[in-house]
């Protein structure tokens, strides 16, 4: 996880949310405290959210695309496998953009 430390429960009067995705979240290019979770965490503590919520925890589980894909390809292979257990052998057509990576990963495996 990009992001500061945090307590394991949140805090009185604090909400919590889960920022996912790939390098973009997590803020590849950028400096900590600059990731774009960083500055809308940042944003909304200007001001309380609301009656119960006076702040804003929002943790960064942001993940390197390359591992994002790795772990697609994994979970695909995994799902074939179950789906057709008995199969030796599985031919793999990979388009472009990051869900082809996820081919690339199948094929790899």
């Amino acid at each position: 996880m990009r992001d500061q430390d945090y307590t394991q429960e949140p805090p009185a009067g604090t909400m919590r949310a889960a920022v996912l995705g790939a390098s973009s979240v997590m803020g590849w290019g950028v400096g900590d405290g600059e990731t774009f979770e960083a500055l809308l965490e940042d944003r909304l503590n200007k001001e309380p959210l609301s009656a119960a919520f006076k702040r804003v925890e929002l943790l960064n589980f942001g993940i390197p695309g390359y591992q994002l894909m790795t772990r697609a390809g994994h979970a695909t292979l995994d799902a074939l496998r179950a789906l057709w257990p008995a199969t030796k052998s599985i031919a793999v057509l990979c388009g472009p953009g990051n869900n082809g990576g996820d081919g690339y990963v199948v094929a790899r495996v």
